[in-house]
C-alpha cells in the first residue's frame, strides 16, 4: 500500500502548508529539525505529484518557514487553486509578498480568508497587487479581506464571491464588472460591520446610472444582522444593479422584514 500511495501522482496534488506540530497555546515553538522536516516532506510530495494540477492552500495564521514557502511558489505555473488564510486583514500585504509577479497558467480558482476583518475600526486600504498573471482565472472567493478592484487577478470573472468585505465604491463596481463581462453567478454575504464601513462609502445611487450586470444568471444575498436599525440601510448598494438576464435569486438569513 505504501509503494500505491507514493507511486500515484493524483494523491499529492493536495498540498496544505500549515502550522507546525509545535504549536502549544498561544505561543508558536520554533523547532528547526521540524521545518526540514517540513521542507523534505513538501519537496517529496511536489515530486510524487510529477506534473498534475495543484490544488494549494497556505496558512498564514502562524509563523511559516520562507523556504517552504519558496519551494512552493517555484510550482506556481502548476497551481489549479489557491486558498490563502490570514489572521487578519491587516497580515494580508505581508502574506501576499510572497506572491508578487508571479504567473499561474493554470489557475482556476482562489481564496483569500482572514479570520477576522482587522484589529480595531475597518480599514479602506487595499492591499498590494501579487499575482502577475492567471488567464485562466475563472472564480474568486474573498472572505473579510479586499483587493485592488482593478487588479488583474479580477478580470474576466464567471464567479465572484465577497463575504463580508468593506464594498468597493461606485467606480470600482462599474470597472469590476466591465472587467467581467462573462459573469454568471455573484454572492453578497452581508453584515453589521459591512453597514458601518459603507455607511459614507457608497454615494446617493438614485443619481447614479445603473451598473449593468449582463450575463449574471445568479445572485445570493445573505444577511448577518443583529440590529433591526441596519436593515433599511441594507439596500443601497443593491439598488445600483441591472441584471436584465437574472434567473436565480437566493436570500439566506432574512426574514420578512429585510
Amino acid at each position: 500500500w505504501r509503494l500505491l500511495i507514493e507511486c500515484t501522482p493524483s494523491l499529492w496534488t493536495n498540498i496544505l502548508i500549515t502550522r507546525s506540530r509545535g504549536w502549544s497555546g498561544r505561543y508558536y515553538r520554533l523547532h528547526p529539525i521540524d521545518d526540514q522536516v517540513s521542507i523534505s516532506s513538501l519537496t517529496s510530495a511536489l515530486q510524487r505529484s510529477s506534473n498534475l494540477l495543484l490544488d494549494t492552500t497556505v496558512d498564514f495564521t502562524y509563523v511559516l518557514n520562507k523556504t517552504i514557502i519558496q519551494e512552493l511558489v517555484s510550482e506556481s505555473r502548476r497551481w489549479r487553486s489557491l486558498s490563502i488564510l490570514v489572521r487578519s486583514s491587516q497580515d494580508l500585504p505581508a502574506a501576499l509578498s510572497h506572491f508578487k509577479n508571479l504567473h499561474t497558467p493554470e489557475l482556476q480558482t482562489l481564496e483569500i480568508t482572514a479570520h477576522i476583518p482587522r484589529d480595531g475600526e475597518y480599514s479602506y486600504s487595499s492591499p498590494p497587487s501579487f499575482i502577475e498573471s492567471a488567464p485562466r482565472l475563472s472564480t474568486v472567493r474573498l472572505n473579510r479581506v479586499g483587493l485592488r478592484w482593478g487588479a488583474s487577478t479580477l478580470l474576466n470573472l464567471t464567479t465572484l464571491e465577497l463575504r463580508f468585505v468593506v464594498f468597493p465604491s461606485y467606480s470600482e463596481l462599474q470597472a469590476l464588472f466591465m472587467n467581467c463581462p462573462r459573469l454568471h453567478t455573484l454572492k453578497l454575504h452581508l453584515d453589521d460591520s459591512f453597514t458601518r464601513s459603507n455607511e459614507n462609502h457608497i454615494p446617493d445611487t438614485m443619481a447614479l446610472p445603473l451598473i449593468k450586470i449582463r450575463c449574471l444568471r445568479t445572485l445570493e444575498l445573505r444577511f448577518f444582522f443583529h440590529s433591526s436599525s441596519v436593515i433599511p440601510n441594507m439596500t443601497k448598494p443593491l439598488r445600483i444593479f441591472s441584471t436584465p438576464v437574472l434567473e436565480e435569486l437566493i436570500l439566506k438569513d432574512c426574514g420578512i422584514t429585510e
